[in-house]
């Protein structure tokens, strides 16, 4: 027997100039600070945020141009919960969202540049299964290979 628990989650999408997305993305500890700040300044629990970036590489002016992406998702238990965050979440400035990531990343020792330059959020409902066993005895056909069950007269 299976149980579908819904959850709401709401996805914040920051972009950002940065010099070189890689100093970002392969640093845990940069990552950490960044769903730190993230989750003070959006007033969340840390612990409900998961981070994850996509990087955009397009020509422009002879200049190949690097843009970062942030994507922070806060799963929230209904979408109640999630409709009051989202009205809370977007309140929040760009300009405070960058001053709380950047004080964040500079705490740990990042000297490189780091902008919050967009910001949008968006809700989506998922929907989490849950398996459960039961205590009742499987019939003794389901164990039966297929094709034995094709070859018994009914």
């Amino acid at each position: 027997m299976a149980t579908t628990e819904e959850q709401t989650v709401i996805e914040v999408t920051l972009t950002l100039t940065v010099d070189d997305p890689a100093d970002i993305i392969d640093n845990p500890a940069l990552t950490d600070a960044m769903i730190k700040g993230f989750a003070e300044v959006m007033g969340v629990d840390v612990n409900s945020v998961t981070l994850r970036f996509e990087v955009a590489r397009r020509l422009q002016t002879r200049k190949l141009q690097v843009q970062l992406t942030a994507i922070f998702e806060v799963a929230l238990p209904s979408a109640a919960a999630a409709q009051e965050t989202l009205e809370a979440i977007e309140a929040i400035s760009v300009e405070e969202t960058n001053s709380a990531i950047t004080k964040a990343v500079v705490a740990q020792g990042f000297q490189g540049n780091i902008e919050v330059t967009g910001k949008e959020a968006t809700t989506q409902e998922k929907r989490e299964t849950q398996s459960r066993t039961s205590n009742r005895a499987a019939s003794p056909l389901a164990i039966l290979p297929l094709s034995l069950l094709l070859l018994v007269p009914l």
